[in-house]
């Protein structure tokens, strides 16, 4: 912001505003937040870039939102000691893997990253979350992200897992290899990082937890470009609605970037903070 004045005594101000960064082959800068989203005005609304919306609005009266130690979320603790705004995304049906109501829940997410890495869907990006899977029924996976035929019902593409407190996906992005000492168990707060480059020589899907890598190789029909590990202008977070292999969790900050993270600005970001992501 410049504030000067003029030869006639009037007040100028002039604002100026600009990133920095290395640059993609695009044109772009590498990294940029293009979404990032807090909870702390108890609704959607983008911090950055658009706001997120739910799956069906029908049951809006599901979502809830508060402080962790507080109230509906006295049992939910805080982040490093400190208060955090939360959302927190249920889960219904019990045992019912066809139960109606969950194949409504969840939330959009409109990007606003172009194409990139060569296809015809974003292919490299990474995308930031802080995050706590509850206890409600115990369920032994929760779906965290979903690319693939949103036209209807369907499998998450990415999940935890709540035996191997890793994340992954069956057909093509391993649960196993995770470090013992870096997992993310039930009713713990983690900062979670999914960084994909399908235009890399090998490919990449990488998953870290709290700065820590656990995996970066992806095979099947996820290691090609536009494969579902490609992002479409849309897509769901936090929705499986073939099955119900959701687990209900607490959210207090998530954020996506246009390109592929390093090893190193990953493992700076650290931990959850219950100011949010840096």
């Amino acid at each position: 912001k410049l504030e000067f004045d003029d030869s006639a005594a009037t007040a100028i101000v002039r604002q100026f505003s600009f990133t920095t960064g290395k640059a993609t082959p695009q044109g772009g800068v590498l990294n940029t937040v293009k979404g990032y989203w807090n909870f702390d005005k108890g609704n959607l609304e983008a911090s950055v870039g658009r706001d997120l919306h739910y799956l069906d609005n029908s049951v809006v009266n599901l979502y809830e939102f508060g402080t962790t130690g507080q109230g509906a979320f006295a049992a939910i603790p805080h982040i490093n000691g400190k208060p955090a705004k939360v959302i927190h995304i249920p889960y219904t049906g019990g045992t019912d893997a066809q139960d109606p109501t969950s194949k409504k829940l969840g939330l959009l997410m409109n990007h606003g990253i172009a194409p990139n890495g060569g296809g015809t869907k974003v292919n490299q990006w990474t995308m930031v979350m802080d995050v706590h899977w509850g206890d409600a029924f115990r369920i032994g996976f929760g779906g965290v992200f979903r690319t693939t035929n949103l036209g209807g019902p369907g499998d998450a593409d990415m999940f935890w897992n709540a035996t191997t407190r890793s994340y992954g996906k069956s057909c093509c992005s391993a649960y196993a290899g995770v470090d013992p000492a870096h997992t993310h168990a039930r009713n713990e707060w983690a900062r979670v990082v999914f960084t994909v480059d399908l235009a890399a020589t090998p490919r990449v899907v990488g998953k870290y937890i709290n700065g820590f890598k656990h995996s970066t190789t992806v095979t099947g029909n996820g290691d090609a470009l536009d494969s579902r590990f490609s992002l479409p202008p849309e897509f769901t977070l936090f929705e499986d609605s073939d099955d119900n292999e959701r687990t209900e969790c607490y959210v207090n900050a998530m954020q996506i970037r246009e390109g592929r993270m390093s090893d190193a600005d990953i493992a700076a970001l650290g931990g959850p903070d219950a100011n949010g992501i840096p």
